[in-house]
């Protein structure tokens, strides 16, 4: 899929997740938030804008946002287009099993941060 095509409001299936790699990257958001989720999670909240949004209500405001020294997922280029290039790189590195489902947390974590602080 070309990263044109990708923004936070494009579904999980339209992303080819399947009901196996969704249960794995659910289960595994759980385990590193320590929150409760079901499989189903990613049917209910079926784009990353909506379960990052059910995962900020989960995990409350006393989380730490970003603030780990990491370069800024976008790079710092304050690109709007950085983040459907993110959700596609993102994507593509925990399918490869490059990243795990914290770490694109985090990376997704510190976007929204940056995109607050604008």
């Amino acid at each position: 899929m070309p990263a044109a095509d990708l923004s936070p409001s494009v579904a999980f299936s339209d992303l080819g997740v399947d009901s196996i790699t969704g249960s794995t990257f659910v289960t595994q958001i759980g385990e590193e938030l320590d929150v409760e989720l079901n499989a189903a999670a990613l049917y209910e909240y079926s784009t990353v804008e909506r379960l990052a949004d059910h995962l900020a209500e989960l995990v409350g405001p006393d989380e730490p946002a970003g603030g780990s020294g990491e370069e800024p997922p976008d790079g710092g280029t304050g690109d709007p287009a950085a983040p459907d290039e993110l959700i596609a790189t993102l994507e593509a590195r925990f399918a490869a099993g490059e990243l795990s489902a914290a770490e694109v947390l985090e990376l997704l974590d510190a976007e929204l941060a940056t995109r607050e602080r604008r």
